[in-house]
């Protein structure tokens, strides 16, 4: 008897990424990877400017206080106005555009003279220019000013608009009547900007008070 011997071939299946599935997942792999780093970067730069603008209300709020302190216990300079010191103050008072220059007398009689100082020269380094300048002197003739505006900031388009543009506690020529009958106040207004290495980080702030003085000598 013939005996015949079957054989099954066997197969082996391997399964496995092609080139083109590779070449796709890679692909994949590095749109997630550059998506997820710029979202990263974004959210960085969000938080430091974030983190900037907080610095700069809190140096904003400072500079504004201190600057109405001193008006709502002081009294407006008029003479400094009108006079036109040399240097000093811009004259004549401009209540429609603002004036460049605070000038008060505090409590004590010290001359207080504010401005914006627009050299490195004045405010000390290129990043902090222009700035805001205070001087406290017995007089308008010995005035120095130095730097009230924080490390990282700027100061710009400083302005002061001053109500009534008469004094209201001289007579007028005649000596009949008082040159105005309201009471003095003062509108300040400035631009803060903050002083970052990366531009798209910065921060613009502007800030705006009205305060009127405590003051009455009649």
């Amino acid at each position: 008897m013939d005996k015949t011997t079957n054989y099954k071939l066997q197969t082996t299946n391997y399964s496995g990424f092609t080139l083109l599935e590779a070449l796709l997942a890679i692909s994949i792999f590095s749109i997630m990877t550059v998506v997820i780093l710029d979202v990263f970067v974004r959210t960085q730069s969000i938080q430091a400017r974030a983190s900037s603008m907080q610095k700069l209300q809190d140096d904003g709020r400072f500079i504004m206080n201190k600057i109405a302190s001193d008006i709502r216990n002081g009294s407006l300079l008029y003479e400094c106005y009108e006079a036109h010191v040399p240097s000093v103050c811009d004259a004549p008072i401009d209540s429609l555009n603002g004036n460049m220059v605070l000038a008060l007398k505090d409590r004590e009689g010290t001359t207080v003279i504010m401005k914006q100082g627009i050299t490195v020269a004045e405010c000390g380094l290129a990043k902090n220019t222009p700035c805001l300048l205070i001087s406290k002197s017995s007089d308008l003739g010995s005035v120095n000013f130095s730097r009230i505006s924080e490390g990282n900031s700027k100061i710009s388009d400083f302005r002061v608009f001053l109500f009534p543009d008469k004094n209201p506690f001289a007579l007028t020529p005649d000596g009949v009547a008082y040159q105005s009958n309201d009471q003095p106040r003062v509108r300040v207004a400035f631009t803060e900007t903050s002083t970052v290495t990366r531009k798209k980080e910065e921060a613009t702030l502007t800030l705006q008070t009205l305060v009127s003085t405590r003051e009455y000598r009649r």
